[in-house]
């Protein structure tokens, strides 16, 4: 039953994402939040989901959100405390919140696997903070590396649609594939 669910799901997830690129198709230039979302939301076709699925659905993408913004309060009062250095008038106030990070602990054949922990401001320890400060700065890390690896990517766009011309990317797009289908040793470097 678990597994239909979720090919149900993946299959929603697909059509949904088919809606959303129709419509960007059209829009083309936006802000998040945009109003043209609202229209998405009513194109897509939710016959195939019950009532008490969509409530649970709902339900279940409220807790999420709310349990993900608790978590992101608490990092968001360090980071004012650390921008600031004011401290919080009533550290109680946080006490039943989450702070979230990741350890690699080994599964049952012995490889290391990531496992998230959460644990509330009320019962953290010294080591659980140890392990969020070695956790964010190894992810802070590694999305650096990626940043500026996607960073001279997009650079590099601009610069060959600049040198060929191109003014909108499917016109650079399109010659990229036909050099690369008339010459296929050619490597583009970003």
């Amino acid at each position: 039953m678990a597994r239909n669910k979720e090919l149900m799901t993946n299959d929603f997830l697909e059509h949904v994402d088919d809606q959303l690129d129709r419509h960007r198709a059209k829009i083309q230039r936006y802000s998040p939040g945009a109003p043209w979302l609202n229209d998405v939301v009513d194109d897509i076709d939710s016959s195939h989901i019950s009532d008490d699925e969509l409530r649970r659905l709902y339900v279940s993408e409220i807790v999420r959100r709310r349990e993900g913004e608790a978590t992101r309060g608490v990092t968001n009062m360090a980071r004012k405390m650390a921008k600031t250095g004011q401290m919080p008038i009533d550290w109680f106030e946080y006490a039943d919140r989450p702070i979230a990070y990741t350890v690699e602990v080994p599964d049952e054949e012995g490889k290391m696997r990531k496992q998230e922990i959460r644990v509330t401001l009320r019962a953290a320890t010294g080591e659980d903070f140890l392990a969020w400060a070695r956790w964010r700065e190894k992810k802070a890390n590694e999305t650096r590396d990626v940043e500026m690896q996607t960073v001279n990517v997009f650079r590099g766009w601009a610069h060959e649609m600049e040198l060929g011309g191109f003014r909108y990317f499917p016109d650079y797009a399109t010659a990229i594939t036909q050099a690369d289908e008339d010459h296929p040793a050619v490597v583009h470097v970003h």
